[in-house]
């Protein structure tokens, strides 16, 4: 969620994304852990410094970029999970920036924070909401708990479903991640287990919806397009953002992709 609007927006924010990603920011996210605020709060670091990030980073000319895009039809989607319906939320980025508001680019930046917002480390991002004549608040977290890659919908994957004869298209799935299963000796503590355990569940979600598109594109006919960190690459030092090995992964997607070896046609 914190890298997509610079991909979407492409080259011009290359030199954004790659400090966002390497130059220690996204280390001092988790600076100042506290007790207190697992067991009277709900995460071990605030969000302070995580929502100064986004701030820091995506103002009017973003939101003003996205919307010109959304403009020629271009979709920019950002997945959150509401922790109150246990549901899945698609945020329309490209909508919300096409008002521009203050309040749109508020509500931009809160659905990035909160796409960022991972589980019991950062508190949930509570997001403004209006139903049946009220106004409330929504609890929203990352989107990795339900939706850990976001292809196409269910219906189409997993029921069989066919495009009419004349759709055709690629799919490009990039994942920030290992897919493929490893053996890893997991210390016996409670936060490596639980850890080793959540990661279990969200590659194994992963592998299903890599799988099922796959299948779908085939039945389709259409291009099927995949990169993700080899099952080989190091594993990193410690759990968090450690900047050192942000900076070694981010050359070696660099350098898959400088040498064409990015995309990868077939499931692993």
């Amino acid at each position: 969620g914190l890298i997509a609007p610079f991909a979407f927006l492409g080259p011009q924010y290359d030199d954004t994304l790659k400090e966002v990603y390497t130059s220690g920011i996204a280390e001092s996210l988790l600076n100042d852990p506290s007790i207190v605020r697992v067991l009277f709060g709900s995460g071990l670091f605030g969000n302070t410094r995580l929502r100064e990030l986004v701030a820091r980073y995506v103002g009017p000319e973003i939101l003003a970029q996205v919307a010109r895009e959304n403009a020629k039809g271009r979709k920019l989607l950002i997945v959150t999970t509401d922790l109150d319906t246990q549901r899945t939320a698609i945020w329309d980025m490209g909508k919300i920036a096409a008002v521009g508001t203050p309040e749109a680019l508020k509500l931009f930046r809160d659905v990035m924070a909160a796409s960022a917002s991972i589980p019991l480390v950062f508190p949930p991002i509570m997001i403004d909401a209006e139903g049946q004549g009220r106004k409330f608040q929504e609890m929203h977290v990352d989107g990795g708990v339900t939706a850990p890659v976001l292809t196409l919908p269910e219906a189409l994957l997993f029921q069989g479903s066919r495009l009419p004869g004349s759709a055709k298209f690629d799919i490009y799935i990039l994942v920030n991640k290992k897919i493929e299963r490893n053996f890893e000796l997991v210390s016996n503590g409670t936060i490596d287990v639980a850890s080793r355990s959540l990661s279990a569940i969200t590659q194994s979600q992963t592998r299903s919806i890599i799988f099922s598109t796959y299948d779908f594109a085939r039945r389709n006919r259409l291009g099927f397009h995949l990169s993700y960190i080899a099952r080989d690459y190091p594993a990193p030092p410690s759990e968090g953002f450690d900047t050192a090995y942000m900076r070694a992964l981010y050359q070696y997607g660099y350098d898959k992709a400088a040498t064409g070896q990015a995309w990868s046609s077939t499931l692993p």
